[in-house]
């Protein structure tokens, strides 16, 4: 007979998969119990609410990240001083183990950071296992490890949706080594052939630039939510109309097919995100968090529907373009081309405020953190009123 224990986990790992494959909104009772093989009776008798299962699913997916860091950092017990070199491959490492041997649990956790949903501990935002690995072992490792888990978890669904794209695994390469260096690096000459060929392969929607009408716009704006909000699995015209609170004929007329909404939303995502227009709805977050929790459920949502790839690699090659001409003034780097630091800062940052690296609802200060890295590694940067 199967153990309380052994049912739960079945459970909580049918639970896991209805995420993986739908996203946070695809888990119900009825959705787990058939794919467990139970009846929803005896799945509400052991959780008793489906708010008690997710609470069940995020407690236990925390303690398993916790796990699994702790075996990365048990293979470097007795090693002392490690090379920048090492450590920027043993992030590629860890990603590629995340996304490709662990991808229920990567999924899980983008799209948990996306929701807004705090996790107990710190071992899905990293910060404790790169503090630990890094301390005494690298130059400057202690400003470095929340700049590297703030990378990590911003490189976390994009590896998911875009990590067999060759050109975006020399992008994130090059971008975890300027990172390390204390962002010292110059741009590597094959940069901008890398860039220009993520950029042939990606479909931007600069803005929104449907019909006029009122209606059609609040449409596309509900659509962009869902994108958002990482639920690309429940588009429809039914659901858009409800949230639109518009008759589905409506949205249908203006939007004739899936395809067609999901073109819209993503045009408004992109009106959201660079130009700042269209506020979210009360309780959404603004700025970097709203960025980053946009460009994430894009990117979530490419990994389920292949129609979203070439937004997805858009979204992640542009990283760090609208920091890139401030640079020069925030920290002394050269004039001249600086597009990977942008990128390796905006990941850091973007990727740590939504991992909650420096704490609940506070940003990551990147700034002074690479400012700290790069004075113990010798380089003098501007002044601090620059």
């Amino acid at each position: 007979m199967e153990s309380g224990a052994a049912l739960e986990t079945r459970l909580l790992e049918a639970a896991r998969g209805l995420c993986l494959s739908g996203g946070l909104g695809a888990i119900s009772f009825r959705g787990v119990a058939r794919a467990a093989g139970v009846s929803p009776g005896l799945l509400g008798h052991h959780f008793g609410s489906l708010e008690r299962l997710l609470e069940r699913l995020v407690a236990r997916e925390a303690e398993a990240c916790e796990r699994w860091l702790s075996g990365w950092r048990l293979r470097f017990e007795g090693v002392g001083a490690l090379a920048a070199e090492d450590v920027a491959l043993l992030v590629e490492a860890l990603l590629d183990d995340w996304t490709g041997n662990r991808r229920g649990s990567a999924a899980l956790v983008a799209e948990l950071r996306v929701a807004g949903v705090a996790m107990p501990g710190a071992g899905t935002s990293g910060i404790d296992f790169w503090r630990a690995l890094l301390a005494g072992r690298v130059r400057g490792g202690l400003a470095l490890a929340p700049l590297l888990a703030g990378l990590v978890a911003d490189e976390l669904p994009f590896g998911l949706a875009i990590g067999d794209v060759p050109s975006y695994r020399m992008l994130r390469g090059w971008g975890i080594r300027q990172l390390v260096s204390g962002v010292t690096l110059p741009d590597p000459p094959a940069l901008a052939a890398c860039l220009a060929d993520l950029a042939g392969q990606a479909r931007t929607a600069e803005s929104w630039t449907g019909s006029a009408e009122e209606r059609a716009t609040r449409i596309a704006a509900a659509a962009a939510d869902l994108i958002e909000d990482g639920a690309v699995a429940q588009l429809s015209h039914r659901r858009v109309a409800r949230d639109a609170d518009v008759p589905a004929s409506t949205v249908q007329h203006h939007f004739p097919t899936v395809a067609a909404l999901l073109e819209g939303g993503v045009a408004m995502l992109y009106r959201r995100i660079r130009r700042q227009e269209e506020p979210g709805r009360p309780g959404r977050p603004t700025g970097i968090a709203r960025v980053g929790r946009a460009t994430h459920g894009v990117a979530l949502a490419a990994l389920r529907d292949p129609q979203l790839k070439p937004y997805a690699i858009d979204m992640r090659w542009r990283r760090g373009e609208n920091l890139q001409p401030h640079l020069p003034s925030l920290l002394e780097l050269p004039s001249g081309p600086c597009a990977l630091a942008a990128q390796a800062i905006a990941l850091a940052a973007i990727g740590g405020e939504l991992a909650g690296v420096a704490g609940a609802g506070a940003p990551l200060p990147v700034r002074e953190l690479v400012r700290e890295m790069r004075a113990s590694l010798g380089h003098t940067d501007v002044s601090d009123s620059a």
